[in-house]
């Protein structure tokens, strides 16, 4: 990620000497500055010192001692080995850097059910005692309001709920860490160009999650779901989100890990609303409705070259013409 290739350089030959000292004896002979390592932007072609998306490893013109066949008078053999790798497309719903707190003894929804309306960005100030209606989420201690953090403060925040930059594959058990700060105006902003609403310098094109359903729901009888996807014109469902659900710990402030317990979808029924630092982002839990985890809704096209979840796989090495 941070295309250090010198760094990177290292560690394949760091990592090439570490398996040779486990019983590869036959490697002894093979010295760091003979293995190469380059870098390409694209596999095909293959175009060192283009990029760093790929990665190859390779050793040429080496010479083995031979075995089966010295009786025929070869005593040794040249070989050459390579290895190249680079990312794939990883299929997974887009991670929503909002978190909502779910009960890990009532799976496998977590204490919901279908229409709850669910709060997904706590307040800022005193917790209210009771719960209220428009806050009925364990409340944080300063600092932290289950925002997620996904990269690089607010503005990496604003571009996971608008669909673009980094995204993240997630599942049960994987620890997540919550991001500091209030954040109003780039969560706001973004939560509302969902409506077409755009404010905070945002475009229809800067931020492209928005819906062609920009009604918003929040009077009335629960759940809502119904009324937004019979709505004219049709949605195109860009509000279902999957939000991550976790184990929060109340009066915890900061910077905080949580364990997430899974990704259940949501929609996110109308615009942000805030007065003055207090800012509310609700959602209605959809139950087992799960069309946020199919392939409409997974991330643009992660290509190798075009940002989106990714895995590292090897591939066929495109200079040794691997089968």
């Amino acid at each position: 990620s941070s295309g250090d290739t010198a760094a990177a350089t290292t560690a394949a030959r760091n990592t090439f000497n570490f398996n040779k000292d486990e019983g590869n004896e036959g490697l002894t002979e093979i010295a760091d500055t003979d293995v190469d390592v380059e870098f390409s932007d694209t596999l095909v072609p293959w175009a060192p010192a283009s990029g760093t998306n790929f990665v190859r490893v390779s050793v040429d013109n080496f010479t083995l001692a031979s075995f089966l066949i010295s009786v025929v008078g070869i005593d040794e053999k040249p070989v050459a080995a390579s290895a190249t790798a680079g990312p794939a497309p990883a299929q997974c719903p887009t991670l929503f850097p909002l978190l909502a707190c779910g009960d890990p003894d009532d799976p496998p929804n977590y204490g919901y059910e279908t229409g709850d309306q669910v709060v997904l960005k706590t307040h800022a100030g005193g917790c209210p005692e009771p719960a209220t209606d428009d806050n009925p989420d364990p409340c944080n201690g300063p600092g932290n309001f289950n925002v997620l953090d996904v990269g690089s403060g607010a503005d990496a925040v604003r571009d996971a709920i608008c669909g673009i930059g980094v995204h993240e594959c997630v599942e049960s058990g994987d620890i997540i860490d919550t991001e500091p700060g209030n954040m109003v105006g780039p969560v706001g902003s973004a939560i509302n160009a969902m409506f077409q609403d755009y404010q905070g310098g945002l475009t229809a094109e800067s931020c492209p999650n928005w819906d062609t359903n920009i009604t918003e729901y929040g009077s009335g009888t629960a759940p809502f779901f119904d009324d937004y996807s019979n709505a004219t014109p049709a949605p195109n469902q860009a509000r279902v989100i999957a939000v991550p659900v976790g184990i929060c710990t109340e009066d915890e402030g900061g910077k905080k890990i949580v364990e997430l317990l899974g990704q259940k979808c949501f929609l996110v029924t109308r615009k942000a609303e805030k007065s003055g630092n207090t800012q509310y982002v609700y959602g209605e839990f959809l139950g087992d409705d799960d069309a946020c985890l199919t392939d409409s809704h997974i991330s643009p096209d992660p290509t190798a070259t075009a940002g989106g979840p990714v895995i590292i796989v090897l591939y066929k090495d495109q200079v040794m013409d691997d089968g």
